[in-house]
C-alpha cells in the first residue's frame, strides 16, 4: 500500500508489538519513520495522525517512545505528538535533530525542555525528554 497509509501504519505496529512479544517483552520499539510517514500521508493534519495512532497503539505494551523531528515533522505536529505520547499513551517522547546547524539543535533542546514542562501534575512522566544527536 501507500507508504505511511493508514493501513501500513497498523501493519507496522503490529509487527513491532509482535517482535516484543516474541521477545518475552524484553526488547521495546520506539517509533521514528514511522510518525514521518503517516505525517506525511495525513498532510500534518494531527488530529488524523492522533486518530491513527491512537487505536493502534492504546493496547500496545511494547511501544517505549515517540521519536521527534521537528525539523521534519514541524514544531506543531511534534508538540502535539508529545502531549499524546505522555497524557494519552504513557509513553517517552525523545526530541532528536539531523543535519542541524547549532541554532536547530538549540531549538529542538528548547522544545525538549518545554515539553516537559507541559506535562500536567497529574501525569508521571517516567522520561524527561531527551535530545540525541549523533
Amino acid at each position: 500500500g501507500e507508504k505511511g497509509n493508514h493501513q501500513s501504519t497498523f501493519e507496522h505496529i503490529k509487527a513491532l508489538e509482535d517482535f516484543y512479544l516474541e521477545t518475552n517483552q524484553v526488547l521495546r520499539y520506539a517509533l521514528d519513520e514511522t510518525l514521518i510517514d503517516l505525517a506525511q500521508y495525513c498532510h500534518g493534519n494531527i488530529s488524523k495522525m492522533i486518530s491513527i495512532l491512537l487505536p493502534a497503539l492504546r493496547n500496545n505494551r511494547g511501544c517505549a517512545a515517540f521519536i521527534l523531528k521537528p525539523a521534519i515533522l514541524g514544531i506543531e505536529v511534534s508538540m502535539q505528538l508529545a502531549m499524546l505520547a505522555r497524557h494519552k499513551l504513557d509513553i517517552a517522547a525523545v526530541f532528536t535533530s539531523s543535519f542541524d546547524s547549532g541554532i536547530g539543535l538549540s531549538h529542538t533542546a528548547f522544545l525538549a525542555a518545554v515539553s516537559d514542562n507541559a506535562v500536567t501534575s497529574s501525569i508521571t512522566a517516567t522520561t524527561s525528554s531527551p535530545v540525541v544527536t549523533f
